[in-house]
């Protein structure tokens, strides 16, 4: 989902219903690559934010944990093709 995708669903609620946001962005992915000492290329970090909104647990939500683990996969399976 991109920021225009989500503006657009938000405009199905009602303007003053209460609600809480989390918005995770490229530089979010980014500061755990760093972390990691990995690469990924803009693709790549996209598709680790889709797997985030994909995979979300609302037990676990998502956290640092979560975004490393992601990374992790995704560099993982760039080594395999």
């Amino acid at each position: 989902m991109n920021v225009g995708q989500a503006i657009e669903h938000l405009k199905s609620y009602k303007r003053d219903l209460p609600c809480a946001l989390v918005i995770w962005t490229p530089c979010d992915v980014e500061t755990i690559t760093e972390e990691l000492g990995v690469k990924l290329t803009a693709e790549e970090i996209e598709e680790v934010l889709r797997r985030m909104g994909k995979r979300h647990d609302a037990t676990i939500g998502i956290n640092w944990d979560v975004i490393r683990s992601l990374v992790r996969e995704v560099f993982a399976a760039r080594m395999v093709k």
